[in-house]
C-alpha cells in the first residue's frame, strides 16, 4: 500500500503513479490511497488511468494542518489498513508520511499487524524542516519526524542532499537510508 498526500503537479505524483503502474499485478496486490490537492493546484490523477491497483480516494487527507480533519484521516487510514492488510506501507510527502506511519504503527501494535507485521517505508521527496516554519514549529516537526523515523523500517530520499540534511537533523540512522 502506498499513501500520498495528493497527486498535485510535481515529482512525488509522477513517482507514485509510476510505482502504481509498474508493479506486476500477477506478483503484487497493490493499493494506493490518495488525498486531495488544494483548489489552486493541478491534479495528476489521470496518470493512474488503467492502473491495475485498488485506488482509494481519501478527501480529508490534505496538505494543510487541520487537527480535527487530521484525526479523522488517521482513523480512516487505520480502517483502510485493517481492511487491506498490507505487507508494506509506503508513504510519500509530509502529511501522508506522518498520518500513514502513525496508522501503520497502530495496525502493527493493536491491529492485524500484530500477527504479521507490515513494513513501514517513507520517501522524503524533500523537506520543510529548516526555515519554512517558525523556529518553534521547526523544532516540533523535527521531533515528530525523529520519533517516526525510529519506528520506520526504511527511509528513502530523492537525493543525497536531502538524505544528508535529514541525517544532520537527527532523522533516521545511516543504515535506514
Amino acid at each position: 500500500m502506498r499513501i500520498v498526500t495528493r497527486l498535485n503537479i510535481g515529482g512525488p505524483a509522477i513517482h507514485v503513479a509510476l510505482l502504481t503502474q509498474s508493479l506486476d499485478p500477477a506478483r503484487f496486490s497493490s493499493c494506493l490511497v490518495i488525498g486531495r490537492p488544494d483548489a489552486a493546484e493541478g491534479d495528476l490523477r489521470d496518470l493512474l488511468t488503467g492502473a491495475r491497483a485498488t485506488i482509494i480516494d481519501l478527501p480529508s487527507l490534505q496538505r494543510r494542518l487541520n487537527p480535527l480533519a487530521d484525526l479523522w484521516t488517521l482513523a480512516r487510514l487505520a480502517r483502510i489498513l485493517w481492511q487491506q492488510r498490507p505487507d508494506l506501507i509506503h508513504t510519500h510527502m509530509a502529511k501522508a508520511g506522518t498520518l500513514g506511519r502513525l496508522a501503520g504503527l497502530l495496525y502493527n501494535g493493536i491491529g492485524p499487524g500484530r500477527r504479521r507485521r507490515a513494513r513501514l517505508i517513507h520517501t522524503f521527496h524533500g523537506h520543510v524542516l529548516d526555515g519554512y516554519f517558525s523556529s518553534g514549529s521547526n523544532r516540533l516537526f523535527t521531533a515528530i519526524e525523529r520519533w517516526l523515523a525510529r519506528r520506520t523500517d526504511r527511509l528513502i530520499a530523492v537525493s543525497d542532499t536531502v538524505r544528508r540534511d535529514l541525517l544532520a537533523l537527527g532523522i533516521g540512522r545511516p543504515e535506514q537510508w
